[in-house]
């Protein structure tokens, strides 16, 4: 029940007269920009999505730590207007059996394609999390060589408990591990909070890196994920065929070695525990992946948040020109070199991490497009033909 507090509280005593009994209340807070939540209206669980997953420092975190104590839980559920009672028939909990937890507190992305599930067993942390693809694509299975190199290289990752069909989804249920998301963490701490986090993330990338360096990269492979996503893309970002001519120049001068990646590091998939990191969502994963993207793409990311959700700009102040480009720069250099990646190699590396997210944003018809974006700047940015 989804309705205005008065009714809703009718509603609710109309469907117990008919047997319908309350296995649960919930909290939509529905101005989230980027992400939907879905909260079981219990202290521990509310403080735990509020202060790890928001940051405590938002007027939201401030709230719902008033509203958790004392009369103020109950108030939020008699008078919110975007709680939901949950009622069954047969009184069955709302949690599902195969997230084996007593509460989950769901978590949306706005523009779709993932529910992460957070589930308590009547603790302060969440015991388990699982990750529901609900764009139907098939989930990536990434070899356990992956994590444990990551491991041996110096970060955390979760213990795979369990993959769980849902009919045409998937869920992959993981041990929870400590830690607080780094985006939760990185919108009001300045930059310099966001490098602090980059340069740990990059001495264990390095380090990985290292670990795995593997075969030659194949030329069939960078075609494949720079000039033929760029010729897929050329209607939407234009400059005509000057896009897709500098790719191929840049091929002709392609050579260094795979390593593992990541390929969706993200600042909500890197955890922070009293220093220490920890990184979660491996099912794009893969031992021998393209150098350079994670760097970037977490970099991107984490100044992302720090501008507010504006990517493009982030954009410019990662790659662009300044102190912070030149920072970011000297670590993708020895990245390289760990790599043994030629000039053009490298920078072939940056378009298709650019391009793979381009392409993810138009095939699955997401709005706003910041990678599309991303690309149109880039072809913009071009050298101009003699």
């Amino acid at each position: 029940v989804l309705a205005p507090p008065g009714a809703r509280a009718r509603i609710v005593r109309l469907l117990e007269r008919h047997g319908f009994s309350v296995v649960g209340a919930f909290l939509h807070p529905p101005t989230f920009r980027h992400t939907v939540f879905v909260i079981p209206l219990r202290k521990e669980v509310l403080l735990y999505v509020f202060e790890q997953l928001i940051g405590r420092s938002s007027w939201r975190g401030l709230l719902a730590r008033s509203a958790a104590r004392g009369p103020g839980l109950r108030l939020l559920r008699a008078a919110a207007p975007s709680v939901a009672i949950w009622l069954r028939r047969d009184g069955r909990a709302v949690t599902p059996e195969w997230l084996d937890a007593r509460d989950a507190a769901l978590q949306l992305s706005s523009k779709g394609g993932n529910l992460v599930v957070h589930g308590f067993d009547g603790g302060n942390l969440p015991s388990v999390v699982a990750k529901v693809r609900t764009d139907r694509r098939a989930a990536a299975t990434s070899p356990k060589a992956v994590r444990s190199s990551a491991t041996a290289a110096g970060v955390s990752v979760p213990t795979l408990l369990r993959r769980v069909e849902l009919g045409d989804f998937q869920a992959t249920v993981e041990r929870a591990l400590p830690g607080r998301p780094a985006a939760s963490m990185l919108s009001r701490g300045g930059d310099a909070t966001v490098l602090e986090l980059l340069e740990d993330l990059w001495s264990w990338l390095e380090r990985w890196s290292r670990l795995t360096v593997g075969k030659q990269l194949s030329p069939d492979r960078l075609q494949r994920e720079t000039v033929d996503r760029a010729i897929a893309l050329q209607p939407l970002v234009g400059g005509g065929s000057d896009y897709v001519d500098h790719l191929r120049l840049l091929s002709a001068g392609s050579s260094g070695f795979e390593v593992a990646a990541h390929n969706d590091l993200t600042t909500w998939n890197i955890l922070v525990d009293q220093g220490r990191l920890a990184v979660v969502d491996w099912d794009e994963a893969e031992l021998a992946g393209l150098p350079l993207g994670d760097f970037a793409y977490a970099a991107l990311d984490a100044f992302t948040v720090a501008c507010n959700g504006d990517r493009l700009a982030a954009f410019g102040r990662c790659f662009g020109g300044g102190a912070i480009a030149e920072w970011i720069a000297e670590r993708l250099q020895r990245l390289e070199r760990t790599a043994e990646l030629t000039t053009e190699t490298a920078e072939l590396c940056l378009h298709a991490c650019w391009l793979r997210h381009a392409s993810n944003e138009h095939e699955r018809a997401e709005e706003p497009t910041p990678f599309l974006d991303i690309v149109r700047e880039v072809v913009r940015g071009l050298p101009a033909r003699p």
